[in-house]
């Protein structure tokens, strides 16, 4: 239909709805990538892959918010620029780490290397960064992309590092690879205010398992609950077997009453996008069918 209407003179793939949507839009909303490929290869008036809608979102914002792979190639390849943020200073790859959409941001960032030029500043004054945003909503698969990729991860926004985002929203996951790339816990919001600081307003009830994540981190001590002990228990239990029958199973636990730190031990990334909720809303927040994925 889409086909047939195009070929009528009168047609403007441009036309914009009520909310300022174009058919590009809702193509790149929907996830219809062949949709998408005609209205950009229409040969009198191609579409605008950088249209914007009243919310200045291009169709780019729209295919990184839902995760459509392959409508986000095509419209990187007719010209979209992910650097185009809209009114909430959020660009295509901050949406995409808010909703955690781990192969949009691979393609993002490998495609568009400039989008992680703030993410290498050590403050910023816009109030979320990619990192944030993926810290705040538990997508830890993002976060050690980005970190990998050269992310500071000590930048700061006026909310204060990642670890402000993720200990705050209980994301227990995200605290432990922060710690492990060595965030520092000194750093301040604007208001002055350290993580511990923060985590002090809030009912002890509720975030003393983070704060236990953190000292823990700072001074090992496993207890029952630490994602670290099954791990441990199995090294222990294989020495114990391969130790020589002369040797008593006590004197090996006696020498290795010592150790006071254990090789860290991360569980199987989850699958993106099912964490958590984002913490905030696109144009098109329902989520369509997911046609182009």
């Amino acid at each position: 239909i889409v086909q047939l209407l195009l070929l009528h003179d009168g047609i403007n793939p441009n036309a914009l709805d009520q909310r300022g949507s174009s058919a590009l839009h809702l193509a790149a909303w929907a996830g219809h990538t062949d949709i998408c490929k005609m209205l950009l290869k229409h040969p009198s008036l191609p579409a605008d892959a950088n249209n914007r809608t009243a919310e200045d979102e291009t169709p780019l914002h729209f295919a990184s918010q839902h995760g459509h792979l392959t409508a986000l190639i095509e419209l990187l390849a007719n010209g979209g620029d992910p650097n185009i943020m809209n009114i909430r200073d959020e660009t295509p790859l901050d949406l995409a780490a808010q909703y955690g959409r781990l192969q949009i941001v691979q393609i993002l960032i490998r495609a568009h290397n400039e989008l992680l030029l703030p993410l290498k500043a050590t403050k910023t004054l816009i109030q979320h960064t990619a990192l944030h945003l993926a810290s705040r909503n538990g997508h830890r698969d993002i976060v050690e992309l980005l970190l990998a990729a050269g992310c500071n991860v000590n930048i700061l926004t006026p909310n204060g590092s990642a670890m402000h985002e993720a200990a705050l929203c209980g994301k227990e996951k995200v605290v432990k690879v922060l710690l492990r790339e060595g965030i520092d816990l000194d750093l301040c919001d604007r208001d002055g205010r350290t993580v511990f600081d923060l985590l002090d307003e809030f009912p002890a009830h509720v975030v003393n398992r983070i704060r236990n994540v953190i000292k823990n981190y700072q001074h090992p001590v496993y207890d029952s609950e630490s994602d670290d002990l099954h791990e441990n228990i199995g090294r222990y239990s294989k020495r114990v077997q391969n130790t020589s029958h002369g040797h008593h199973a006590n004197s090996i636990s006696s020498n290795n009453r010592g150790r006071s730190h254990f090789y860290r031990h991360y569980q199987d990334y989850e699958i993106y996008g099912e964490t958590t909720s984002p913490s905030s809303k696109g144009s098109f927040a329902g989520d369509p069918s997911p046609a182009g994925v």
